[in-house]
């Protein structure tokens, strides 16, 4: 089998949520073309579906060697940044995927999450009474992951209102118009302000955004599987509708 045909063929798997074979196929390939950049970006994302990032980040490493400008390579690194609370980090590096890829619509919107997260520290810490103040925040009910054998963190006090929360929602999911996400929001299953904390376990944990409802508590599984179904009934509506017109 060819590289391309290599490629399609995990890339399908990927997308049928088999990372096990992701990973088998990639390497097996790789084995014999080791500076496919392509592959070894597919590869690091199975492995991170799969949560084994200390690998995921050696291939990232691998690609950015090989290709110094790969915006998927910087996006990967800041996922995995903030996978262990490193924001700062991921801050940098997504920034930097931005940079050379304004385009990418999943960068952005972490992006906006980390710096969600940030904002409220610095603030609190020059503000610490504002901070008491202020209440907990949404996202507090989203564990917070640490690298392995790292002593826990302690929780970073808050200190947004519920006008300034709303408010950087808003940038958090403004290129999530039309996705699931903002449909949970328009049906009034979660709030806007609940679809952050959703996103940010979505990319935290790599799960699906109807998954990450149902784990924060904000809706049930029936609800999201009820909902999921309309959603996608309805896209698969409006991608047939100009055919039938033409027709």
């Amino acid at each position: 089998m060819d590289r391309g045909s290599v490629l399609s063929a995990a890339g399908e798997l990927y997308r049928q949520r088999n990372h096990s074979e992701v990973v088998a196929a990639c390497r097996a390939e790789l084995a014999a073309n080791p500076d496919d950049v392509d592959l070894r970006v597919l590869l690091a994302r199975a492995l991170m579906a799969l949560r084994r990032d200390v690998e995921a980040q050696v291939e990232v490493a691998h690609c950015l060697r090989l290709r110094p400008r790969c915006a998927t390579g910087y996006a990967l690194l800041g996922e995995l940044a903030f996978r262990r609370d490193e924001l700062r980090a991921a801050d940098i590096f997504l920034r930097e995927a931005l940079r050379l890829d304004e385009r990418d619509p999943h960068a952005r919107v972490l992006l906006d999450i980390v710096q969600t997260m940030i904002k409220p520290a610095a603030a609190a810490a020059k503000l610490p009474a504002a901070s008491a103040a202020a209440g907990p925040s949404p996202l507090t009910r989203v564990p917070l992951a640490t690298a392995p054998g790292a002593p826990a963190r302690p929780r970073r006090p808050q200190s947004r209102t519920q006008a300034t929360a709303v408010e950087t929602d808003e940038a958090a999911v403004r290129l999530q118009r039309g996705g699931f996400g903002e449909y949970l929001v328009k049906v009034k299953v979660i709030s806007r302000q609940q679809l952050l904390a959703v996103l940010q376990c979505h990319y935290r944990d790599r799960c699906k955004v109807g998954e990450a409802a149902v784990r924060l508590g904000y809706a049930s599984a029936v609800t999201v599987e009820d909902h999921a179904a309309r959603f996608h009934a309805t896209r698969r509506a409006r991608a047939c509708s100009p055919a039938r017109a033409v027709a």
